[in-house]
């Protein structure tokens, strides 16, 4: 009988099955549970897809290990740059002199890459490595790109240490990814020049050229830069820092794009001693004590520059108290100053009084100050009956100052009354004193003026005394005494201060002065076609660069125990023009007014060709400032016109060819023997000359010379005028006569021409249409217009009202002449006329000329005088923005920065050469 199993709780028992008819042997039973293993066996297909499945696991693990690593590293990296930073201040040794901040990197780069003024700083031949590089950097299109824009938009900190070792600190950020990898990937990229080696436990990157090297290194999120070794390795080893008051100076906002950080003292201590021990500089600098960093705040455009310095000081000396430890008001004065003021100066640091108390034990060793001042009171007392404490301290107030108006030459000088009925009571004693006296009887205008006078006796002795003592017109008004030497100044003052009409209400007064605070102790608005500010009368390279900004609002204050020293300056007129950096250019001797640029081979700059001394011939390369000269044998004049050759003629006759390098052509310097009346003129490769006899003497290009078969019963004492192959010449004269004739000398039908009247210079040519036409305007102000034929023009001669000592100038199809007056004309050929008057303005010798510099097909017209201002307006009449400029002479046209734009180039009346952009 069989017995069913049963399971007896061993798990290593297997269970028979149930006996069937087809019931499987106890073995194979035992195998049957491993189906894989068969199926491996009985299926080739299946096996191969159970290996296969077993490889991608161990595919993806080294595919893993390959992404995964580097996405892990990089991971690490992002992770260290943000976790592992270093403040760019705690990368700053101590004991630096001078601190630089920019905010960012690009955003400074961009804005100095095209900015004018750095030309300027860099104009010396001592930065010329600076200047290539600069300009190398225009050059490159990458640093303009938006990918440069973003890589350098970081914070950079530089510090200078001693005379000439700096530090310079970039903040990266998350940059620092790449540059964490920088002593790993270098090694197998190698740059000529670029070194690496690790010492102190830091790695520095060494770049060295045949006359430097410049040291880097890496610090968490810092890149370092220095040109000291040991310097660099200090920064590198984060073993010392500044303090926490010097952290706290370098880590206050500046206002600006750009903020300086010095040491006072270090620079004081430098001034005194430069000044001498006993100099009142030195004397000044030991009353004083810097307890802190000064802060320098600056901006800079090709428009405007703005700029702050702030230095905290201690007064250890109680006189400068009332001068230096009260903060500064705003000044009423600059509610009382004309529209039409050019310049002005206004001290209100305090009372007189405390003033000379703060300011005379300064001025000499002992009591040298005050005796300056008893000898005056003495005088006083003698003359007037009153001293120098009564008559001036007792009624006056907290400001003084001088300003020049527009069109007056003669300044005015102000100063506040403190007490009106004390001044009345002053002046009435002076008055009626034996020594002065007041003067009622001049009326200007709706007022009448007083003027202080001299009476005949006390006249009579200063002149023997050889003193000269002005005796001014003066007026009270709003709480202010003015006095001028010029009645039509001071008349101006009082209506305009009657009237409103004031220079704080003007937009040009508001442009300059928004960036600078009303409160001041000492003030100067200036601008630079009317008067230079002392700051501006040096020859450096700072001093050059503001100068390109033509009118500016300079300040100095005290605020919270500080001296604040503000500017803000804008280019010359806003955007019309500006002085090109590098210019004026100082002569090595007198001018004469002619200027000629000449282009040179293989230059894209031309030359600028003078006369100095009159007769030292002067080549200047407009690109490197090389300076060439040929003395002639005698004081010479150039030849305008047209070409690039340089022609001259000594007063004996002796002619001078050259190219614009002076390099003498064949057959040059040539020895005529002929006497020369007037200036030359080069026309189409010759030479036309004036002569003492009434003759044209015409030397060719080749050396021949030859009469022009033309003579004329005066000599001509201008050259004669071109246009084409028609020429006009004047042989001045009072029953004088215009000549047309061609390049032969060949008299045209018609000609000459009589004129009613005297005139000066060459007459001028003009096209009417197709035609051609010849002009002339005399002393008297008659405008001649002729035909070819030498017929009139309908409707002329047309009468000018002035008196005309300048030449009259065609362009564009209309007329223009200057009167001596300043009042420009412009006549069209049917007689109708426009004028407008150039304030200011005298051409008793005076030149027009006409150039298109915008380049929009119509011609601009300039205008020089008398005086130091070289002034512009349109065809139609209206002032170019930003002129009058310095000049005089006749200016000249070129492209002198290769830009691709007209400059303007004139000379000046202090024997420099001034050159302008139109922006």
């Amino acid at each position: 009988m069989n017995e069913t199993p049963k399971n007896d709780g061993n798990p290593g028992t297997i269970p028979e099955a149930p006996p069937t008819g087809n019931s499987v042997p106890p073995m194979e039973t035992a195998i049957q549970p491993v189906p894989a293993a068969t199926d491996a066996l009985t299926s080739p297909g299946k096996a191969r897809r159970g290996k296969k499945n077993r490889r991608v696991p161990l595919v993806l693990k080294i595919l893993g290990f390959i992404v995964l690593v580097p996405v892990a590293a990089a991971a690490a990296l992002f992770a260290m740059a943000l976790v592992l930073r270093t403040d760019p201040l705690d990368a700053l040794p101590p004991g630096f002199n001078a601190y630089v901040r920019v905010g960012s990197a690009s955003a400074f780069f961009e804005s100095v890459i095209d900015l004018e003024i750095a030309d300027a700083i860099l104009a010396s031949p001592s930065f010329a490595p600076a200047r290539v590089a600069l300009r190398t950097a225009r050059a490159q299109d990458f640093l303009r790109s938006e990918l440069f824009r973003k890589a350098a938009d970081v914070r950079c900190d530089a510090a200078l240490y001693g005379a000439s070792s700096f530090l310079a600190v970039a903040d990266i950020g998350l940059r620092s990814v790449v540059t964490r990898l920088a002593p790993l990937v270098l090694p197998f990229f190698p740059i000529e020049g670029l070194s690496t080696e690790k010492t102190d436990g830091v790695t520095l990157f060494e770049y060295r050229t045949e006359s430097a090297a410049i040291y880097a290194g890496v610090r968490n999120n810092l890149v370092l830069v220095s040109t000291d070794r040991a310097l660099l390795v200090r920064a590198l080893r984060a073993r010392e820092g500044i303090s926490d008051e010097t952290r706290k100076a370098l880590s206050a906002p500046g206002n600006r794009d750009v903020r300086v950080m010095v040491d006072p003292a270090v620079f004081a201590s430098a001034f005194a001693s430069g000044a001498g021990a006993d100099s009142p500089a030195a004397r000044l600098v030991s009353a004083l004590e810097f307890p802190d960093l000064a802060a320098a705040d600056a901006s800079a455009t090709n428009d405007a520059i703005s700029l702050e310095i702030r230095i905290p000081l201690k007064v250890l000396d109680g006189k400068l108290e009332p001068v230096l430890s009260r903060n500064s008001k705003t000044p009423a004065a600059l509610s009382v100053l004309p529209a039409s003021t050019q310049y002005a100066s206004i001290l209100s640091a305090g009372r007189v009084s405390e003033l000379k108390a703060a300011i005379f034990p300064y001025l000499g060793t002992g009591s040298e100050g005050d005796g300056t001042w008893k000898k005056a009171d003495d005088g006083a007392r003698a003359a007037l009956g009153i001293g120098m404490d009564e008559l001036l301290l007792s009624w006056t107030g907290d400001e003084a100052g001088v300003f020049g108006i527009e069109g007056r030459a003669s300044p005015v000088y102000f100063i506040e009354i403190g007490d009106e009925r004390k001044r009345k009571d002053i002046f009435e004693k002076v008055f009626s004193s034996f020594a002065v006296g007041s003067d009622d009887s001049a009326i200007a205008g709706d007022f009448r003026i007083p003027k202080i006078s001299f009476p005949w006796y006390v006249r009579t002795v200063l002149d023997v005394a050889g003193v000269t003592a002005p005796e001014p017109y003066y007026a009270a008004e709003r709480g202010f005494l003015f006095a001028s030497e010029s009645l039509d100044a001071l008349a101006d003052v009082v209506s305009s201060v009657r009237s409103g009409t004031l220079l704080v209400r003007e937009e040009r007064w508001k442009t300059v002065s928004r960036s600078v605070p009303g409160n001041s102790s000492a003030s100067i608005y200036y601008s630079l076609d009317r008067s230079v500010p002392f700051f501006l009368r040096g020859k450096g390279a700072v001093t050059s660069a503001l100068m390109r900004y033509g009118r500016g609002y300079a300040t100095i204050r005290v605020e919270d125990g500080s001296v604040v020293l503000s500017l803000s300056a804008v280019a010359s007129g806003g955007r019309g023009v500006a002085a090109l950096p590098g210019f004026p250019v100082k002569a090595q001797g007198r001018l004469s007014p002619t200027l000629l640029a000449r282009k040179q081979k293989g230059s894209p700059t031309p030359r600028l060709v003078w006369v100095e001394n009159g007769k030292l011939l002067v080549s200047w390369d407009s690109a490197s400032g090389e300076r060439m000269e040929v003395e002639l044998d005698g004081d010479a004049l150039l030849a305008s016109g047209d070409g690039d050759e340089v022609w001259a003629v000594s007063k004996y006759g002796t002619v001078y060819l050259s190219d614009a390098r002076l390099t003498p052509e064949a057959g040059f310097p040539l020895v005529t023997g002929v006497s020369p009346s007037g200036p030359p003129l080069a026309a189409g490769g010759s030479l036309y000359l004036p002569l003492s006899d009434g003759s044209i003497f015409l030397v060719s290009r080749d050396g021949k010379t030859k009469g022009l078969g033309l003579s004329f019963d005066t000599p001509l004492l201008s050259p004669p005028s071109r246009l084409g192959e028609t020429f006009a010449a004047y042989p001045k004269s009072f029953d004088g006569a215009v000549w047309l004739f061609d390049a032969a000398g060949t008299l045209r039908d018609g000609w000459p021409q009589p004129v009613d009247g005297i005139g000066f210079g060459s007459p001028f040519l003009l096209r009417v249409g197709s035609a051609l036409a010849a002009g002339f305007i005399t002393q008297a102000g008659n405008l001649f217009l002729w035909n070819a034929d030498g017929s009139s023009f309908p409707g002329f001669p047309v009468s000018l009202e002035g008196v005309f000592s300048a030449q009259g100038m065609a362009s564009g199809g209309s007329i223009f002449a200057l009167s001596e007056r300043g009042v420009a004309f412009r006549v069209s050929t049917t007689g109708e006329s426009a004028s407008v008057e150039l304030k200011g303005f005298s051409a008793k010798t005076g030149f027009l000329v006409a150039a298109d510099v915008n380049r929009d097909g119509v011609e601009e017209v300039f205008a020089t005088g008398d005086g130091n201002a070289l002034y512009a307006f349109t065809r139609d009449m209206k002032p170019l923005e930003g002129f009058p400029v310095p000049g005089t002479g006749i200016p000249v046209f070129a492209d002198l920065n290769a830009d691709g734009k007209t400059e303007l180039v004139a000379t000046t009346v202090d024997d420099t050469v001034a050159a302008y952009v139109f922006r």
